[in-house]
C-alpha cells in the first residue's frame, strides 16, 4: 500500500532513499509509505497517543509489519511533521532505521542514548534510529535530534561500528 498524494511527496523520499548508502537499499524493498493519510482511515489501528502525548494520526511513525493489515512495514510521514525538521530527510532516515531495526529482528542494542527523546525509550528503538542518522552525519553539521559522527563516537563508538560493519561507510 503506497499512499502518496504529490509528486513532491514521492520526490523527497526518492532522494533521501537515493543519499542512502548501497548497501541499505535492500532493506527499502518491503516498505510501503503512506503520506497525509490517517492510519485508522487506511486500515491500520495505532493506539491514540505516542509515549509523550503526540497523537499518531498526525505524527510520523513506523509500524511493523506484524501490526500492518497487509503485512508490510509501513512508514507514515506527515508533511505538516516534516516541515518541523531543519532537513526533511532526517526524519524519513530515522523512520527507515526503524523498518531496518525490524528487518534485522529488532536487534538488541545496548547503545547508550544520547538526547532526551532516545532516553524515553526503554527498548531502544529511538536510540538505534537516532544512531542510524547520526552515522550518516560524517562531518560536524548536526542533524536535527542535535548529534553526528562526532558526538556518537564520544558517547558510544558501537552504533558507528555496527553500521559501519553492516552497510559499508555512507558517504553523503
Amino acid at each position: 500500500m503506497q499512499r502518496i498524494r504529490h509528486n513532491y511527496q514521492f520526490n523527497l523520499i526518492r532522494d533521501a532513499i537515493g543519499l542512502l548508502p548501497v548497501k541499505v537499499k535492500p532493506y527499502l524493498e518491503v516498505v510501503n509509505f503512506v503520506i497525509d493519510y490517517n492510519p485508522y482511515w487506511v486500515g491500520f489501528n495505532p493506539p491514540k497517543e505516542t509515549g509523550d502525548g503526540r497523537q499518531y494520526c498526525q505524527t510520523c511513525h513506523c509500524v511493523d509489519s506484524h501490526y500492518a493489515p497487509d503485512k508490510k512495514i509501513t512508514i507514515f510521514l506527515f508533511s505538516e511533521n516534516i516541515k518541523l525538521y531543519n532537513n526533511p530527510f532526517n526524519v524519513i532516515w530515522h523512520e527507515l532505521a526503524h523498518a531496518i531495526h525490524e528487518q534485522l529482528d529488532h536487534y538488541n542494542n545496548n547503545w547508550i542514548p544520547i538526547t532526551d527523546y532516545e532516553k524515553q525509550d526503554k527498548w531502544g528503538y529511538e536510540t538505534f534510529a537516532c544512531s542510524f542518522v547520526r552515522w550518516l552525519y560524517r562531518d560536524r553539521e548536526l542533524d536535527d535530534w542535535g548529534g553526528n559522527q562526532e558526538l556518537q563516537r564520544e558517547y558510544d563508538k558501537r552504533p558507528i561500528e555496527f553500521f559501519d560493519k553492516l552497510l559499508m561507510k555512507a558517504v553523503i
